[in-house]
């Protein structure tokens, strides 16, 4: 495989350091954003990791969208995915532009809480029925990932680790909608910026052999696409004449 890190860089990203909110609209609802986000209960947040590791909680469930992972049901259909991995990023990404120390240190109570959910092989999802998979973990893998690069914890690579291993093993490698492997252009930025950042090897083996299978389940699905529009146009056209 070819080494490019010794490829010269053209362009740059301007990363989150690189750009300044001037005081106005952007600027008051980030604020506020950043407001909102600190005042969720880490009680609240953690609920359904310590429910499932059987650790006792105070917290409530936050429900909503987003606010459990567990399968589609008749009853519960607004309760699929989890937000875990996106909050990490935001308090990651958030304190690289303020500094705001309360930021970092509810993501480092979260983060070591957290860990303490995880199961003795890896097992780490909100809860034992997982809506989709590689899609969360791919979530949580970006971040702990932003906590390791502009949060500065290095415990998160260390979580990062333990549950790429688990993902190894474990994560479906067949495409259907509901397990399928998605969003997996994000999985490979944050591999790369991973990889580039501590040379750990774990999530280069992750997009690899998933970004193939994505790639692969794609082309399937568009041959069949294709095949289906080809049946409906001689369909009409034989209707035609």
């Amino acid at each position: 495989m070819e080494d490019f890190s010794k490829v010269k860089p053209i362009l740059r990203p301007l990363d989150y350091k690189g750009v300044v909110l001037k005081k106005g609209k952007f600027q008051s609802q980030f604020e506020e954003t950043v407001e909102y986000f600190l005042a969720v209960p880490n009680e609240d947040i953690l609920y359904g990791f310590r429910k499932r590791a059987g650790i006792p909680t105070e917290g409530n469930e936050l429900g909503g969208w987003y606010g459990n992972d567990q399968s589609y049901n008749l009853y519960e259909w607004d309760e699929i995915f989890n937000t875990f991995g996106q909050w990490l990023s935001f308090f990651g990404r958030s304190y690289s532009i303020t500094g705001d120390q309360r930021l970092i240190e509810k993501a480092r109570y979260l983060l070591k809480e957290w860990g303490k959910t995880i199961e003795k092989d890896g097992y780490f999802f909100y809860s034992w029925d997982c809506n989709a998979y590689n899609y969360s973990y791919e979530k949580i893998e970006s971040g702990l990932v932003d906590l390791y690069v502009y949060g500065g914890l290095q415990e998160a690579i260390e979580y990062l680790k333990t549950i790429t291993v688990w993902a190894e093993k474990n994560l479906p490698r067949f495409r259907n909608p509901a397990k399928a492997p998605r969003e997996l252009f994000t999985g490979g930025e944050n591999s790369i910026k991973g990889k580039t950042t501590n040379g750990t090897p774990y999530q280069k083996v992750y997009i690899g052999r998933f970004w193939l299978l994505e790639m692969k389940g794609t082309v399937v699905s568009l041959k069949f696409g294709i095949i289906i529009i080809i049946g409906i146009v001689c369909v009409r056209i034989i209707r035609k004449y």
